[in-house]
C-alpha cells in the first residue's frame, strides 16, 4: 500500500478523482461540492500511514494537499490521520 504514495500514475489517478469529485454536482443544492457551504473539509485519505515510505509520504501529503486546495479553495484540507497512536515507531506519524 506505501507503494502509492510513490508511484506517479497511483497519484495522478487520485488527483483526477479528487478534482472529478469536486466539480459533482450536490443532487438537493445544485452547488458544485467545491462551492457548497455544508462542506467543511476535505480528508485526503482515511488512516493514511507512511510506514517505511515516509519521505515520498510527505511529499504526496504537500502535493495531494495543493490539488485539493486549488480544486476546493473554499474548504479546508485534513490529513486524516489517526492522531497520537501507541505504535508511533510502526505507523511512523511522528
Amino acid at each position: 500500500a506505501t507503494r502509492f504514495y510513490s508511484t506517479p500514475a497511483a497519484r495522478a489517478l487520485y488527483y483526477r478523482y479528487v478534482r472529478m469529485l469536486a466539480s459533482r454536482l450536490n443532487s438537493c443544492s445544485g452547488r458544485r461540492y467545491a462551492d457548497d457551504p455544508t462542506i467543511l473539509a476535505w480528508e485526503l485519505a482515511n488512516e493514511a500511514r507512511p510506514l517505511a515510505a515516509v519521505e515520498a509520504y510527505r511529499a504526496w501529503v504537500e502535493e495531494a494537499a495543493a490539488v485539493v486546495r486549488s480544486a476546493a479553495p473554499s474548504h479546508l484540507v485534513a490529513l486524516g490521520s489517526e492522531g497520537p497512536t501507541p505504535w508511533p515507531r510502526y505507523v511512523r506519524t511522528d
